[in-house]
């Protein structure tokens, strides 16, 4: 799958000139692409702030410049007024003492103000009442592009400044900001990948206690991926996480997924400690993450999903689902689905499925569909929805999968049933997508990966 280089995608957020031609073709990939979207996003907030940094500073200088017969044009930048951060606001005293000294370095710990700065800092830590209130829940409609952490009274602790995109998307927020009982004890952290000040910068992982103290962190840093031969030298960056408890050891583990913004991502599994215990690495990028409990044994599965790119080159790429087992991730290992990075194969794949495609849809939108997680989940069945998009129109099949991952139901949407009417009275297609028929062979391009060749019924990937 082909992804804008940053530089390119630096350009398109600054709406230069010089990806005007472009400007079409990237924006139709920014909407279906979760990662080429948040470097966007990230850049314009970026942009933003540079620009009221750079007004700022020039209406302070030019009130103490003499007036003249002439004028100086200075340059600026066009942003549209989207996904805007709003400005940090520190609520307890330890986190205005805190911000104060990150912000001002120079100043808090220079001679007298340093003193007064770091006798502060100890009373906050002795005096109870200075600490900010613990971590008891989490408020994401709190405000337009705020998100409020609780105390146990339901007083704000803590605000924490979001790209409203996230608030909007509440099937994916949990697995961008939560709070976990880190070691069992009661209190709660702050687990995230957004960025929560005063740390810059999100796609990291970070655990905050309530001092806003870093606990452990996870930061992306350049890593060489090889595919087939070819280089891949980006850092990736983390976005979706879950938690889960070791049922052998007790701990509390996390899984958080990455990609490098092209084809190359990654599943992490680290210990309550920040230890790295293993990597799973796949050749295409992830829309999905998340838990299931499957079968009658009671155990949480994995399950992840998005497109196969390996035969980018070759064919169009494929849209997946597969499920794995957590605790499975070992060491650096790859998906039997997409070999060629080198590693050893995946013990940890229990399925990998190839999901069906609409052929007329995808034709009409020029892309593969995105599978997500149907937001009517339970904790049994499997249910998954193809999305396409057209525009600013979405349009999805809702699958459902049995407990051996039988696909045994496919339900059309109100758009796609239009569309597909609309093009049977064309002549374009011979069935309306409520025919039995029409869906049968739909759910009959499913198909099921063994590890080492494709097949049409289900079957569970076996170690090769």
């Amino acid at each position: 799958m082909w992804h804008p280089d940053d530089h390119t995608l630096h350009l398109f957020a600054a709406r230069a000139p010089e990806v005007a031609s472009m400007r079409d073709q990237i924006e139709r990939h920014v909407h279906t692409c979760t990662g080429c979207r948040e470097t966007v996003t990230r850049l314009e907030n970026e942009l933003r702030t540079f620009e009221a940094h750079l007004d700022h500073s020039i209406g302070s200088r030019l009130a103490v410049i003499p007036k003249s017969n002439s004028s100086v044009a200075f340059p600026t930048i066009s942003i549209p007024p989207t996904r805007k951060y709003p400005a940090y606001s520190p609520l307890g005293l330890w986190q205005r003492a805190a911000a104060f000294a990150v912000r001002h370095p120079a100043i808090s710990f220079s001679s007298t103000i340093g003193a007064l700065t770091s006798l502060l800092l100890i009373l906050s830590l002795v005096y109870p009442g200075a600490r900010s209130a613990k971590f008891s829940s989490i408020n994401p409609n709190s405000g337009s592009s705020t998100i409020e952490i609780l105390d146990s009274k339901n007083e704000v602790s803590l605000k924490i400044p979001t790209n409203k995109d996230v608030l909007d998307k509440l099937d994916v927020f949990s697995h961008r900001l939560n709070l976990i009982d880190l070691r069992g004890d009661g209190s709660k952290v702050i687990i995230t990948t957004l960025p929560v000040p005063p740390f810059a910068g999100g796609n990291v992982l970070r655990v905050i206690d309530d001092n806003l103290s870093i606990v452990w962190s996870l930061d992306p840093h350049n890593e060489i991926v090889h595919f087939n031969e070819r280089v891949y030298d980006r850092p990736f960056r983390l976005r979706y996480f879950v938690t889960l408890q070791n049922p052998k050891t007790g701990s509390l583990e996390t899984f958080v997924e990455g990609t490098n913004t092209n084809s190359p991502s990654k599943i992490v599994r680290i210990n309550d400690s920040g230890q790295i215990l293993g990597e799973y690495y796949h050749f295409g990028q992830f829309s999905i993450l998340d838990t299931l409990t499957l079968g009658v044994h009671g155990k949480s599965s994995l399950i992840i999903g998005g497109t196969n790119d390996v035969n980018e080159n070759i064919s169009s790429p494929f849209s997946f689902v597969a499920v794995l087992d957590p605790f499975g991730i070992e060491g650096k290992s790859e998906s039997q689905a997409t070999r060629g990075f080198g590693f050893p194969a995946s013990h940890a794949e229990q399925y990998y499925l190839r999901l069906p495609e609409n052929k007329e849809i995808s034709e009409i939108s020029g892309q593969n569909p995105i599978p997500i997680f149907d937001t009517s989940r339970n904790d049994s069945v499997l249910r998954i929805a193809l999305r396409y998009s057209i525009g600013d129109q979405f349009y999805s099949f809702h699958l459902a999968f049995g407990p051996d991952l039988k696909l045994n139901s496919i339900n059309p949407t109100s758009p796609v049933i239009s569309l597909l009417k609309s093009l049977r009275e064309r002549g374009t297609v011979k069935y309306l997508a409520t025919d039995w028929i029409y869906l049968e062979n739909m759910r009959k391009k499913t198909e099921y990966f063994d590890g080492r060749a494709w097949a049409r019924t289900p079957t569970r990937v076996l170690s090769h």
